[in-house]
């Protein structure tokens, strides 16, 4: 609503729109203060403020309209030059006057960082109104103290003539000195501003003497230029992180120093010059935006990574907007210092080759990625060697540093027990280089080793010593490493004299299944360093199309088996065997020992085990049958002896990674492992069983048509189906998957599974000819009979059932071909079937039927779903007879639903589903 005002009284209207630092450039000047009377202003309530009376009645600034008539009185008006609302000013000369004037204030501009200051105003008056004795004058304060008169309107010829701009007291540069005032509103410039400070105020002032004077006001505007260029950019050019195991934020600073006035926006990149992989940070911070000069931080994640190398993540800035500023520091480079030093290490030495001095170091890498190791050195006894640039060691690889000469820098090629430096074609080792000063050479009795990366951090350390109990002083084989994850810091443990005359530069401890030409142990070319003999350590890695099976006695030192790996004993087999079995997350793991005489307390305390929000509770548990559930390792346990071969365990731990079992090579048969069955109590008859060799066993006939699991040990179970624990269905988290003889599993090594038992106690078999090498243990499915997966989700979880036609199974309970879903823990989300004929009221997860008379089947769909979850089924069909659909019918709603390609059903469940 519009204010109005009766002239009774002459008013002064003054209309002032306020915008503090309000950014425009105008002649290079940056407004500071702008004031246009068309907002948040009432007769009775102006911003700014006015004086001398607050009663509404003695408001003589007045806001006003060119159409609001009530301003002008007889010859009065019009005012002209205004645009929308403006500020009216009448005076009371009962009010205002010499000793009581009436003022408008602007309060308080920050003008820190600005000089040349220029007031713009727009000012009209009634001609001839004013008299001698009125005065009209703007004036200004620094901080608040003095006040100064900036310029101010007098008269030339006696009273009542014409208003006329004239200068102040001290003087200046007016720029319309003389201006003679009118109803036509004109603007008056002027920077007579002197002396300087951090606030500037300006103030309107009149003194109305004994008659009744007005004027008008707009447009005030006060501008100033920066003292100094607006810049922004980042504080530093460069900093550094250290990793560490888990993500951490880090803030990278950017300031705008001398704001201009207009808003900055900046778009923030990381450059591609970077050496970091993107899963190694997260960019939190895309852009930023600057309205005053501050500092804001660019947010940036830095994630653990699983390589030891040092990376750089590059910022960049651009500004997006068009201000022209300078950027002084545009890129800001981290490096994160990696906390995972490289798993490169000094594998073998070579320190008294027999009277010469022809000795040398072996660097393994075993880091899973090629490491630069340019500038890298090692220190010795008789110096320093220091690795050349662009020197790569590649992942698995070898090199060999060759110390010493015959002192013209050409190496002995006649000493049996050192190899030929001189003649590298037919040299066991991959990389060789030689440092061909004479002097630097291995001490010959003992000495220490260090390998330094280009920081001077020591990656590896060996002492070694003639004391040693397996040292050869040099007169013989090399020393060698047994196990590259194991402390190899003493040469008095995990080293051993080399099985080779001359030592085996270049190579892993003695020698490395390849299965280059099959699988048999006993074929040299199966081997990188020919066949193994009583003194070798053994490496079988992952990846290969062929693993060993040894058919007579074998004796070694040891053997590692890594993940994915495996090897069969047909015969006596001696020597200590290792292995790996990779846990890829943090979730729990069914596992069994896949070697004899792995001590539970070593293991638990080995490796970093998950801990319980139970007190002293770890990840590591068997499960009974009983109450029923999981009895957990406490981590204060002590004596608890060995895993039982062929028994299952859970287990989790803090951070993903591989487990290890140590013990003996399995070569027997399992015979006398007990089952129980509790269910007659408040238990179950579930028992967690495993695979008790480093090779993979039948499950079921479809793997092995006679030696599986459940052909041996059909009388001893309720039904032929396992359990097993599969972490990555279901989202990740975890479910229970059925098998039977349908389901052609070979079950891995170490993988632990359920089996359900028929009777109080009896006695489960696995035996040694059901072990197989296989590519994965992958469910292997049929893929030529007819199939429907039904599957279920709630949004998270995933669940699903299978139905097979197969010719000679029926409409009833097939045993070994229908299958419950796992019952040894509560099935609250689940989807199963019953039997179309003489049902047993078992929850299949696999049902097996008749390969005929689909149309005429009707198959019982059970759901376990809780009330207000939103359900979805969906089926799979295969090799389904052409012309055939699937149709889930909804009993309760009498509806009918097809099951393909493109549609599944859907609904959102009011009461909770258990049948």
């Amino acid at each position: 609503m519009k204010q109005k005002y009766s002239l009774g009284i002459s008013k002064i209207i003054f209309l002032f729109f306020l915008a503090l630092f309000y950014s425009n450039l105008i002649n290079a000047q940056t407004t500071l203060y702008s004031q246009g009377f068309e907002t948040n202003l009432d007769g009775y309530s102006h911003t700014p403020s006015q004086t001398p009376s607050s009663d509404p009645g003695d408001q003589y600034f007045h806001r006003a309209e060119p159409s609001d008539s009530n301003i002008y009185e007889g010859s009065v008006g019009p005012y002209t030059n205004v645009t929308d609302s403006w500020l009216f000013v009448g005076s009371n000369p009962n009010t205002i006057n010499s000793s009581n004037p009436g003022i408008l204030s602007t309060g308080a501009i920050d003008v820190t960082g600005f000089t040349d200051f220029e007031l713009s105003a727009d000012f009209g008056a009634v001609p001839s109104d004013w008299d001698d004795s009125d005065d009209l004058s703007v004036e200004y304060s620094w901080n608040n103290s003095d006040w100064f008169v900036l310029y101010n309107f007098g008269h030339s010829n006696g009273a009542n003539d014409p208003l006329n701009l004239t200068n102040n007291a001290t003087g200046g540069n007016n720029t319309n000195n003389g201006t003679t005032l009118t109803y036509a509103l004109q603007t008056i410039i002027s920077n007579n501003f002197s002396g300087s400070g951090n606030t500037l105020y300006i103030r309107v002032v009149c003194d109305a003497g004994a008659n009744y004077e007005a004027f008008g006001l707009d447009n005030i505007i006060l501008t100033g230029i920066s003292s100094a260029s607006q810049t922004v950019g980042f504080d530093s050019g460069s900093s550094s992180e250290n990793e560490t195991d888990s993500s951490f934020s880090v803030n990278v600073p950017v300031t705008l120093s001398n704001y201009g006035g207009s808003q900055v926006d900046l778009s923030v990149t990381i450059d591609g010059s970077s050496t970091t992989e993107n899963g190694d940070y997260t960019l939190n911070t895309s852009s930023l935006s600057f309205t005053d000069s501050n500092t804001q931080n660019i947010s940036i994640d830095i994630n653990d990574d699983a390589d030891s190398d040092n990376e750089t993540i590059i910022l960049n800035i651009t500004e997006t907007t068009s201000t022209g500023i300078t950027i002084s520091t545009s890129q800001h480079t981290i490096t994160v210092i990696d906390d995972d030093l490289p798993a490169v290490l000094i594998s073998e030495i070579m320190y008294n080759s027999s009277g010469t001095d022809d000795e040398w170091i072996e660097i393994y890498n075993g880091n899973g990625a090629d490491v630069d190791i340019s500038n890298w050195t090692v220190v010795y006894y008789g110096g320093t060697f220091t690795f050349p640039g662009s020197t790569t060691i590649t992942d698995g690889d070898y090199i060999t540093i060759a110390l010493g000469s015959n002192g013209d820098g050409t190496y002995n090629n006649d000493n049996p027990f050192t190899p030929d430096f001189n003649n590298l074609s037919g040299s066991p080792s991959n990389s060789i280089v030689k440092d061909t000063n004479d002097s630097n050479n291995l001490g010959n009795t003992s000495g220490a080793i260090t390998l330094k990366n280009g920081s001077s951090t020591s990656i590896d350390v060996v002492d070694y010593d003639d004391g040693d109990a397996s040292s050869t002083d040099g007169s013989g084989p090399s020393y060698e490493i047994v196990d590259t994850a194991s402390d190899n810091s003493n040469t008095n443990t995990n080293w051993q004299a080399s099985a080779l005359n001359g030592g085996s530069p270049g190579k892993l401890n003695s020698t490395t299944w390849s299965g280059a030409t099959d699988s048999d142990w006993s074929t040299s070319s199966n081997w990188s360093n020919g066949i193994p003999v009583a003194t070798s350590d053994l490496l079988i890695p992952a990846g290969l199309t062929n693993y060993p099976t040894s058919t007579a006695a074998v004796t070694v030192n040891s053997v590692t088996i890594n993940s994915g790996a495996t090897l069969k004993a047909e015969d006596d087999f001696t020597g200590s065997v290792t292995y790996n079995r990779t846990l890829g997350t943090t979730n729990w793991y069914l596992v069994s020992s896949p070697v004899i005489g792995q001590d539970i307390d070593v293991f638990a305390t080995a490796e970093g085990l998950a801990t319980g929000t139970t007190a002293l509770n770890v990840g590591l548990a068997d499960y009974n049958n009983s109450t029923p559930g999981w009895d957990y390792y406490q981590s204060s346990s002590s004596g608890t002896g060995n895993f039982t071969s062929g028994d299952g365990r859970s287990v989790k731990l803090m951070e993903s990674g591989d487990i290890s079992f140590t013990g003996t090579m399995p070569v027997d048969n399992f015979t006398t492992l007990s089952l129980t069955d509790n269910s007659g109590g408040s238990g179950n008859a579930f028992n967690l069983m495993g695979n008790p060799y480093p090779s993979y066993i039948a499950s079921d006939e479809t793997a092995n048509a006679t030696n599986n699991i459940l052909a041996i040990n059909t009388s001893l179970l309720t039904e032929e189906t396992i359990w097993i624990w599969n972490q990555s269905l279901s989202g990740g988290t975890g479910a229970y998957t059925q098998y039977n003889n349908t389901s052609g599993l070979h079950i891995a090594p170490g993988q632990a599974f359920f089996v359900s038992a028929s009777g109080a106690s009896s006695t489960f078999a696995i035996n040694e000819n059901m072990q197989s090498h296989q590519g994965t243990d992958t469910f292997l499915r049929t893929v030529n009979r007819p199939e429907i997966n039904l599957e279920i989700t709630n949004g998270t979880d995933v669940r699903d059932a299978d139905i097979f036609y197969i010719d000679g199974t029926t409409t009833g309970f097939d045993n070994g071909y229908d299958s419950s879903i796992f019952g040894g823990v509560a099935n609250e989300f689940a989807i199963y079937t019953h039997t179309v004929a003489n049902g047993t009221g078992k929850n299949l997860g696999i049902q097996s039927l008749p390969n005929s008379d689909f149309e005429n089947t009707i198959i019982p769909v059970g759901v376990n779903a809780v009330s207000g979850s939103e359900i979805t089924i969906s089926a799979n069909s295969v090799n389904i007879p052409a012309g055939l659909n699937v149709y889930l019918e909804d009993k309760q709603d009498a509806t009918f639903t097809l099951l393909d390609n493109t549609s599944d059903f859907t609904t959102t469940l009011s009461n909770n589903l258990n049948g």
